[in-house]
């Protein structure tokens, strides 16, 4: 009698555990962005002004690409903007 008990003891967090995650929803995927972040050079090639104004031209291509991504999934809504809503009432909650 005492193995049974024993045993059944043991089983308990299992199933516990089990029961718990199947009650979970997977979470959705969230598209990865296609944007490349520019590499940024060296302070002394920053010196130059080409090397800056393209890097320069790289961040603000870069600084779009991000702003289009965002805007798109915060349009996509659904239940993935929790974090947005969110920030966006704290921002606009803030004391000026």
């Amino acid at each position: 009698m005492k193995k049974i008990l024993v045993a059944v003891a043991g089983m308990l967090p299992l199933a516990f555990a089990a029961s718990a995650g199947a009650q979970q929803a997977a979470p959705a995927e969230i598209p990865k962005h296609s944007c490349s972040a520019p590499n940024m050079p060296g302070s002394k090639m920053m010196e130059e002004a080409t090397v800056r104004r393209r890097f320069e031209n790289d961040m603000k291509m870069y600084g779009t690409c991000m702003k289009a991504y965002v805007s798109e999934r915060q349009a996509g809504g659904g239940g993935n903007d929790f974090h947005g809503r969110a920030f966006r009432c704290g921002v606009q909650g803030a004391p000026d």
